[in-house]
């Protein structure tokens, strides 16, 4: 139980980019590894991944994440690997291996009955991303677009403004400009309505504070 809530201590740091998170999730990798509770060492091992990663720190990233793949096989976590594989083509990526990463960008868009639409959508927009870093557009555009069509069937609307911006940059790589300004408006709109929603959101956790 400790493990375990060590590793949310260590995601909710995470979604706050706070960097501090990572001795919570060190500190539950080491107890996992001691007691050789294999859930918490794949969650612990997953999440060090993740903050070596916003460090820079690819090589040791790739190294705790490689781990976690090994142990989310043995475990049979089926519904992680869609986002493992994805996962794995960024860092890939970043350590300029574009061979290891489409690898498993294409791995990562296999879907799996048991991977949830969020994930299977995520890894979608990882693939089309590289694929614009690789300056091959008009594949990235198809993917996104597919993505997007996937987004709207299955209810996901968490990456719309991601998939408008990339969408607006490669179509201005390939000179279609209307495009790209349509695309770039629309992510534009979106941003604005996240960030009136938030502002309510806020606004409201302020007056229950002083009603309390």
């Amino acid at each position: 139980s400790e493990i375990d809530m060590l590793c949310n201590l260590s995601s909710l740091y995470f979604q706050k980019n706070d960097t501090t998170g990572i001795s919570y999730t060190s500190e539950a990798y080491a107890k996992a590894k001691q007691d050789k509770y294999m859930p918490g060492l794949y969650r612990a091992s997953v999440n060090i991944s993740n903050y070596l990663f916003n460090q820079r720190r690819f090589k040791e990233a790739l190294t705790y994440l490689k781990e976690g793949e090994l142990i989310a096989s043995d475990l049979n976590y089926v519904i992680e690997m869609q986002y493992l594989y994805s996962f794995l083509g960024d860092i890939y990526a970043a350590l300029n291996n574009p061979i290891e990463a489409e690898n498993n960008y294409k791995k990562s868009i296999i879907d799996l009955p048991q991977t949830s639409s969020y994930d299977k959508i995520y890894a979608r927009l990882c693939y089309s991303i590289f694929l614009i870093q690789q300056k091959r557009y008009q594949e990235s555009i198809n993917r996104l677009n597919e993505t997007r069509k996937l987004s709207k069937e299955w209810k996901v609307t968490t990456f719309e403004k991601e998939i408008a911006l990339n969408l607006s940059y490669a179509y201005e790589r390939l000179g279609e400009y209307n495009k790209a300004l349509s695309e770039y408006k629309l992510f534009d709109s979106i941003k604005e309505i996240q960030l009136n929603t938030e502002k309510e959101k806020e606004f409201s956790i302020l007056d229950l504070k002083y009603k309390v």
